[in-house]
């Protein structure tokens, strides 16, 4: 029996693999192969859990240690241990340019070392300036020693693609070309977020509308909760938790200062708002910063290169449970705290 078609439903037939090529946004016709975009990929397993300060495996000098990343850091910070004892040179004292959270400009006394040999994945780093500061610590992570913190600078060459829900991080090196932009869609699906990245002498940061204002956040993988000034929230504020509730203090070099839990109506994030925000609230911070509550259930993108954030919801956490890891030190007490 022969078949025949109307053009009507050719055109229909047409018009359904038009509107399907375009939702699963593939590349142009001219673009680049994606090995040849990508043209170098380090992908590393976190060491943390949920609501862990992200870590990473490390060597140093062939022993194996960890890393805490923080992007609102901006050097390699060390600290001794029972374990590792680096050794001081040129003792001066520091000024920690990127700690702002206080009011009060802080000097510490800190140290420069140079580390002979670095490993982090598969890239080997010889002779990488670092800072030593005075407080001994004695931290680790399922057996291995956690000997500090690394900043952006170290990654600032790369796109940093952070999968916090599958508990990874991956460092890529991105051509910039036109051909190659379909790349963002690979990494990160269709339906992704973009906004505009800076960095200056406080770390990484991004454009953040809070009510009617926008203004520059810090990106702080270190904190569990978004953390806003005082006095930007008496702008925008819902209304303080029951004060009932346990209140958090924060001790970060040996200053402690309290953070009152709140509410906001909403933040928004580029084009993505978030509605109802749990926050820490301080008088003593001076800008705000996302926390690990915006990082855990996305995909996201830092690429410094071409000075953008890109991100994308995923519905499924595959992260173990955390081990209640961060650098600076964060615990709940039984403080009652008000707004006047």
């Amino acid at each position: 029996m022969d078949l025949f078609f109307s053009t009507d439903l050719i055109k229909k037939c047409f018009l359904v693999v038009v509107t399907f090529n375009s939702m699963v946004l593939l590349p142009k016709a001219d673009a680049e192969p994606i090995d040849a975009c990508i043209t170098q990929k380090i992908t590393m397993d976190l060491l943390g859990g949920k609501n862990d300060t992200l870590l990473v495996p490390v060597s140093v000098d062939d022993k194996s240690a960890a890393l805490y990343i923080s992007f609102a850091s901006d050097n390699l910070y060390l600290h001794n241990s029972d374990i590792f004892n680096f050794v001081e040179k040129n003792n001066y004292n520091l000024y920690l340019k990127n700690d702002i959270k206080t009011k009060i400009d802080k000097h510490i006394n800190g140290y420069s070392v140079i580390i002979k040999k670095m490993n982090i994945a598969n890239i080997e780093i010889k002779d990488f300036p670092a800072i030593l500061l005075e407080e001994k610590r004695d931290q680790s992570i399922n057996g291995v020693p956690i000997i500090g913190l690394i900043g952006y600078k170290f990654f600032q060459n790369f796109s940093v693609l952070l999968d916090i829900p599958n508990n990874r991080i991956t460092l890529l090196k991105i051509k910039d070309t036109e051909k190659c932009e379909f790349i963002y869609q690979t990494l990160l699906g269709s339906d992704y977020y973009s906004n505009p990245l800076e960095i200056d002498d406080n770390g990484a940061t991004t454009r953040v509308k809070i009510g009617q204002h926008s203004y520059w956040m810090g990106l702080d993988t270190d904190v569990e909760r978004t953390q806003i000034p005082e006095y930007l929230i008496k702008r925008n504020f819902l209304g303080i938790t029951n004060p009932d509730i346990k209140t958090r203090v924060s001790t970060e070099i040996n200053e402690r200062f309290i953070m009152k839990p709140a509410k906001i109506e909403k933040i928004t994030v580029g084009d993505y708002q978030i509605n109802n925000i749990s926050i820490d609230v301080s008088e003593k911070i001076r800008r705000g910063y996302l926390g690990i509550d915006f990082f855990k259930d996305k995909l996201v993108l830092l690429d410094f290169p071409s000075d953008m954030i890109y991100f994308s919801r995923k519905t499924i956490n595959r992260q173990r449970e955390g081990y209640n890891v961060h650098y600076n030190k964060i615990k709940t007490e039984d403080i009652r705290v008000y707004y006047k």
